[in-house]
């Protein structure tokens, strides 16, 4: 009997053990011909990902992370990367091994669980008609990948109260505003509609996860959170007051907006995340742009937009002259 208590004494510690097990550092396999389709910067951190990039795709890496090994040798400098990317004859693979910017627990990692941030489309019949990015909130049920969903507005467009067209906003995704009345009201009403997932249309610069408050029942629905800019351009698209059937609304899952609006928006927020030094200000605003414009590859529209508004804030309160020259508003306005 002693020896059975043992077993299951250390058999519980070890589940406890696997459980919490968390790690700094993570190696997948890359195709041992091609790019491995990651932009770098000289101190090795993933910057942005290449279009088809088989690092992204593992789905275990995200911007901000540092590529530390190749095939199990240490990298120290970018000038390494030429000669430790070339496969080993009779090699299948590149062994690519990533310190992470944030800890992992295995028990996420064995279960793969989706970003909580990615892309939403909207499209009409086979014709895209936007894309944006979007972050999940943190409360509500899990997110409908890969589903398309018919686009339709609450009514009223803050959802308050009660939804009156709740026969069209069944089965749908509910565009609802920011604002007036807690995330957690609206959400309750487009629940009692019947809605299938509630979008929020961000009122202001940036993209946060809306926080959990109070409470809502186990099988409540999926609940997101989109841009300022994304809500000029769904308007343009999306009639309030009628039902557009035709238009759609798919979400695909992408790790890099999360890593992305995790950086932008603390920018946002507070510009005690920006260096004090003007020139090394500078340098991270022109380093982000180049992962963020419109231009580059993995740039958008919206996230620029945040960025320059960030880069703006940081200039004006870090300037007391300036300050007592004009309102912030106003400096926003002229540059």
């Amino acid at each position: 009997m002693k020896l059975l208590a043992f077993m299951v004494y250390t058999l519980a510690l070890n589940v406890l053990a696997n459980e919490s097990s968390c790690t700094n550092t993570v190696s997948i396999s890359v195709p041992k011909a091609g790019s491995i389709g990651v932009q770098l910067d000289s101190s090795l951190i993933v910057q942005a990902f290449a279009l088809g990039s088989p690092v992204e795709a593992s789905g275990k890496v995200a911007m901000g992370d540092k590529l530390s090994a190749v095939n199990g040798n240490a990298v120290r400098a970018l000038s390494d990367l030429g000669n430790l990317l070339r496969a080993k004859p009779g090699a299948k693979d590149r062994q690519l091994t990533f310190s992470l910017a944030k800890e992992v627990c295995s028990e996420t990692l064995s279960r793969g669980v989706e970003a909580p941030s990615g892309t939403l489309t909207l499209t009409h019949g086979l014709k895209k008609l936007m894309a944006a990015d979007f972050r999940q909130a943190h409360y509500g049920g899990p997110l409908p990948f890969g589903q398309p969903i018919k686009v339709v507005y609450g009514e009223p467009l803050d959802g308050c109260s009660p939804l009156r067209n709740a026969e069209t906003a069944v089965g749908a995704a509910v565009l609802l505003t920011r604002g007036k009345c807690p995330f957690l009201a609206k959400s309750r009403h487009a629940m009692a509609a019947g809605a299938a997932l509630v979008v929020f249309m961000n009122s202001e610069i940036g993209l946060p996860r809306v926080p959990a408050m109070g409470s809502m029942p186990s099988d409540t629905i999926p609940i997101i959170l989109v841009t300022q800019t994304a809500r000029r351009r769904l308007r343009q698209i999306v009639e309030p007051g009628k039902t557009k059937d035709a238009v759609m609304l798919t979400l695909a899952a992408d790790h890099a907006v999360e890593a992305a609006w995790d950086v932008l928006h603390r920018l946002c927020k507070d510009v005690k995340h920006w260096p004090e030094s003007a020139q090394k200000r500078k340098k991270r605003y022109y380093k982000l742009s180049m992962q963020h414009h419109p231009d580059k590859l993995m740039g958008s529209d919206e996230r620029f937009e945040a960025l320059r508004y960030a880069y703006k804030k940081a200039l004006y309160f870090s300037n007391p002259s300036l300050q007592k020259e004009m309102h912030f508003d106003e400096f926003l306005a002229s540059r």
